[in-house]
């Protein structure tokens, strides 16, 4: 009987363990975000293959001890070259090319596209930015929107890195 009880309270002590351990996992799965839209700005409101000074759209990004990295699936960060990730500095301007060379042929793209920016610092991800870029036929231009731009945070609002794998997922939540 003594056998029985004891059986017992260690199933009801695993299961609580269990239910505390496994509830703290959960609930610190979803990272605090704090919103930073000056991290992110467009030097001109919009490109057009009319503007021959430029070779796309600029996109300037800016924080403080970060630096950035930057992707697409559609368009190229280089005129001449099929470029689909790069990094950037803070403080430095990069371009979305919609208008590109590759393999001699010219390339353009007229649909609406998406930058995915990650923050680093340290060389740790600790945030993450969405551009959408609208193709406008009736105007001919390229016109660059800022959907999403935030810092991961913890309860005191201090930045805090993630992996990876997190903020892949956050980026593509934005992709809709």
């Amino acid at each position: 009987m003594v056998k029985g009880k004891t059986i017992k309270a260690f199933l009801v002590l695993g299961a609580l363990l269990f239910s505390i351990a496994g509830g703290a996992g959960c609930s610190s799965d979803k990272k605090a975000e704090k919103e930073n839209k000056e991290m992110v700005s467009f030097p001109i409101q919009h490109y057009s293959a009319a503007l021959s000074s430029v070779s796309g759209q600029p996109i300037l990004l800016t924080l403080e001890e970060a630096s950035f990295t930057v992707s697409i699936e559609k368009g190229s960060f280089e005129f001449y070259n099929e470029v689909k990730e790069k990094s950037v500095n803070s403080g430095d301007t990069f371009f979305y090319c919609p208008i590109y060379k590759s393999n001699d042929s010219t390339i353009i793209v007229q649909e609406e596209i998406f930058v995915d920016i990650k923050v680093l610092m340290e060389e740790e991800i600790v945030g993450y930015g969405v551009v959408k870029i609208n193709y406008d036929n009736s105007a001919q231009i390229w016109e660059p929107e800022l959907i999403v731009s935030n810092l991961f945070i913890d309860k005191e609002g201090k930045i805090v890195s993630v992996n990876e794998n997190y903020a892949n997922d956050r980026i593509q939540d934005y992709h809709k």
